[in-house]
């Protein structure tokens, strides 16, 4: 059958997705996903079938009860009949949702690195600008080099306070 029907479902996926067996079973696991990515699983289900190939490492997601994402890893063989014909497939879902979160938090941590590093060189190329102005070129890099110290020890400060703030003497 093409739209894969599922024919059983383990009781922690039920208890996973907030639906019982009863509603599972039978069901074809893209009608617990929105339009468009039930016609993303759909097509990739069509292809392995068609193609008499596996589908590997495969990710989608469902609509649990209550709204929530849940993102499973595929893999999936395909499952003949008597005469040969594929008519569906055999496979397993592994919920890999945690993964996913931990996946998105990883970028977003990335990303606030990155802010910050570009956000500390342009202090430092500003502090450069503004001691330009020494003709001592000594007193230039003992300038330079205390306002970059102060810089790294507001940095220990804020991160030993989880960026929560800090008195100024600290």
């Amino acid at each position: 059958d093409p739209d894969c029907p599922v024919c059983g479902e383990q009781p922690s996926v039920t208890e996973l997705i907030g639906y019982e067996e009863n509603e599972v079973v039978g069901q074809a696991r893209c009608a617990f996903m929105p339009p468009a990515e039930a016609m993303r699983c759909q097509e990739a289900y069509e292809r392995a079938m068609a193609g008499n190939t596996r589908l590997t490492a495969f990710e989608d997601w469902v609509q649990a009860q209550g709204g929530r994402k849940v993102y499973f890893e595929t893999n999936a063989v395909p499952l003949p009949d008597d005469s040969g014909q594929v008519v569906g497939l055999f496979g397993t879902h592994r919920d890999v949702t945690r993964r996913r979160h931990d996946e998105r938090l990883a970028r977003l941590m990335v990303n606030e690195l990155d802010h910050r590093v570009k956000n500390n060189l342009a202090s430092i190329l500003s502090l450069i600008r503004m001691g330009r102005q020494s003709d001592d070129p000594a007193k230039l890099v003992n300038t330079i080099t205390g306002r970059i110290r102060a810089m790294a020890l507001a940095h220990e400060a804020l991160a030993r306070h989880k960026w929560q703030g800090v008195r100024i003497r600290e």
